[in-house]
This record gives C-alpha cells, structure tokens and sequence, in this order.
C-alpha cells in the first residue's frame, strides 16, 4: 500500500482568494489551468520513511512531473532522486496510485497513458529547503518536455503544506 504525505488539494475558491489578495484577479481568466483544482503530491515523506526508514531531511530535491486529468484538476508530482531515476517512472507510479493504465517504451524512459482523460504537462527537477521555506522548480524532462510554468507559483502557493514559502521557477 502506497502511502501519500504532504497532499493538500487547491480549490477554485482558494486560488481566486489568492489572485484577489495580490491584485490579480482580473488575470484569472487568462491562465490555462485556472478551471482546475490542483494537488501537491510529495513521496518524499513515502520514501524516506518508508524505504530509508528516517525522516525526511530538511533539504531534498529529485524530479518532478506536472499531470493533467481533463476531468479533476492539475497535480504537481515530486520525487526525490532515490525514488525514482526518470521521469517516466513518476509517471508510472502516480498512474498505479490512481489505476490509470499505460505502458513503458523499450528503454524504460517513456511512460505512455493510455487513458486520453489523463496527460503530461511536462516535467523538471525540483529542491526545497524547509528550513528556508523555499522551493526552486527547474529544468525539464527529456522524454516529456518542460512543465507549464504560467500562473504555478500562484497556484501552489495555496497549498497548505507551502504556505510561507518562496517558491521560484528557473527559466
């Protein structure tokens, strides 16, 4: 059993209040993503406790992946560097937690969806500093390109679990 830490669901509501405390609500409309709820989904505390059989440590980083489902949202995905060595295995593991079937290419570097309800945005590597409060979000994935950067400081900065925190996106 997969067990998940560190998920806390935003909410339409949640990010309008956000937009309309720092004056941008007027920019709702013209982000893609802003119809969706988003989930901060972090296996740092499944790998570290569950594999190493410690705690997390204060600064960690990996890869991540930005998911799309059409029907229920946007969900930002982060692995620590042990967990998973592509991109493409965050992929299959997220799929198997929510039974989305799909398929590895030859080389195990692709994770193909079959569920066409269900894509990826693309991907990057990510560190966090809890006793910074800061999380950096960089780079991209080979084999499925560069996450979609607009309006996602905004979005995750209404997840509970990084309120307080400085968030920055690499270009």
């Amino acid at each position: 059993m997969l067990i998940l830490y560190n998920i806390r669901p935003v909410t339409i509501k949640q990010w309008a209040t956000f937009c309309q405390k720092k004056g941008h609500l007027d920019e709702a409309p013209l982000f893609d993503y802003y119809k969706y709820d988003m989930e901060f989904i972090d296996y740092s505390d499944y790998y570290y406790r569950t594999q190493l059989k410690e705690p997390p440590p204060p600064e960690r980083s990996g890869k991540f992946v930005q998911m799309i489902d059409a029907k229920s949202g946007e969900f930002i995905v982060l692995s620590p560097k042990g967990l998973c060595s592509y991109h493409a295995d965050i992929v299959r593991l997220f799929c198997k937690q929510k039974s989305v079937d799909g398929l590895y290419d030859n080389e195990h570097k692709f994770f193909e969806i079959y569920d066409k309800q269900w894509s990826v945005a693309g991907g990057g590597k990510w560190s966090i500093d809890d006793g910074r409060r800061t999380l950096r979000l960089y780079g991209y994935s080979q084999a499925y390109g560069r996450f979609d950067d607009k309006g996602l400081i905004e979005r995750l900065s209404c997840i509970n679990t990084l309120s307080g925190y400085d968030i920055s996106i690499d270009t």
